[in-house]
């Protein structure tokens, strides 16, 4: 697509999935068997046609270059545009609830000066969902926005909407005010931001000057302080969107790709949701196996039982073992006769044989990363195994 260059937040909050961004940022959480959080932003950017995406990296980045490294995997490995790392600031996962930081930008001003393009697209990193921005462009365009927002018509009950911004429209669809989730009336409006917005760039050049060196402020705080004086309209996105924003959330939106509706609508449509190619062979299934709906990546080797479960790339599950309603991260091992009911393992966790953990249903327990848990080595509280 011509004329429009792509930002992404790698940061968006990353302290609300606790344990799970200890040692990344929210951008490189694990999910859905063999995808980072961060594929399906990048990848709704490169299906759209968009050829110069940079992405705001956090302190913890590692991870970011790792998955990402030249951008081949999502075609943007060109000797014109491509992809670009932008750092932010040395700010501990992003702060707490903080999105675009203005700051993060004011540092990259090049990039943004040295940009030919008109408009940009701003994502952040921790929303699933598969979208083509060619119609909410056009919309822009031809509206002569300044500000185009996305939004999906969610219910929240109260007390769940901290970190989200709705909004209130006019007949037109120009918006007349940005509410942050704290200040919401609750029953009032249910149009709920995911953290995207078209802007020109003339636009985002004077705001990120004017209030970039004002601590961490939020693009979409100050775009709600603005709002009278900007001609800014916004377009309501139908398909499945997942926030990820808490554990609670993240677990809850895993379970629904095990619904065939959710993952044809994710990953089987014409736009791909693309990620970093890894040759593994094909999962081997044992004499023994019993694997019921669930998801599995390559490259795993599963002797046991399988159910309701998301397992990811070269985890090894014995025989004997039983998990159910779990996520289990890449290179796990699972020994025999273990028992995991509710509860989500990190990468590279070794579970011995004949361990028991039992989560409570939508409140899993969570196993840091490279744990190693078995029956020998204490009790519950020496290793932190809890509900939460």
């Amino acid at each position: 697509m011509k004329n429009v260059v792509g930002i992404i937040s790698g940061i968006c909050n990353s302290a609300a999935l606790e344990s799970l961004t200890k040692s990344r940022p929210i951008s490189t959480v694990p999910f859905g068997a063999r995808y980072r959080l961060i594929d399906f932003a990048l990848s709704n950017m490169v299906n759209t046609g968009i050829r110069t995406v940079g992405i705001v990296t956090p302190y913890n980045y590692r991870s970011v270059l790792d998955h990402i490294r030249s951008g081949k995997d999502w075609f943007l490995d060109r000797k014109s545009g491509g992809l670009f790392f932008l750092p932010g600031n040395d700010r501990e996962n992003g702060g707490s609830g903080s999105n675009f930081v203005l700051r993060d930008l004011l540092e990259n001003m090049d990039f943004l000066k040295k940009a030919r393009e008109e408009y940009i697209i701003i994502s952040c990193s921790s929303i699933v969902m598969n979208i083509d921005y060619r119609e909410a462009v056009s919309f822009h365009q031809n509206n002569d926005n300044e500000v185009t927002f996305i939004y999906k018509d969610e219910g929240f009950k109260e007390g769940e909407s901290e970190g989200v911004f709705f909004i209130e429209q006019s007949g037109d669809r120009r918006v007349k005010e940005i509410i942050p989730g704290k200040q919401r009336r609750f029953n009032g409006s249910d149009k709920a931001l995911l953290n995207i917005v078209i802007i020109n760039r003339e636009t985002l050049t004077r705001i990120v000057e004017e209030y970039g060196e004002n601590g961490g402020s939020d693009l979409f705080d100050i775009l709600g302080e603005m709002i009278d004086s900007l001609r800014a309209y916004a377009l309501e996105f139908r398909g499945y969107a997942a926030r990820i924003s808490s554990l609670k959330n993240y677990y809850n939106h895993s379970m629904k790709l095990l619904d065939s509706r959710v993952r044809n609508e994710l990953f089987m449509r014409k736009n791909k949701i693309h990620t970093k190619i890894t040759d593994n062979p094909p999962t081997r299934y044992g004499e023994k196996a019993e694997v019921i709906n669930t998801l599995a990546g390559s490259g795993c080797i599963i002797d046991g039982h399988v159910e309701g479960s998301i397992i990811f790339r070269e985890a090894q599950i014995k025989q004997g073992a039983f998990i159910k309603d779990s996520i289990i991260m890449q290179r796990n091992v699972i020994g025999k006769d273990v028992l995991l009911e509710n509860v989500i393992l990190d990468k590279f966790v070794t579970i011995k044989d004949g361990t028991v953990l039992r989560g409570e249903p939508g409140n899993p327990i969570i196993i840091e990363k490279a744990a190693v848990i078995g029956p020998e080595e204490g009790d519950n509280e020496k290793y932190n195994l809890r509900s939460g």
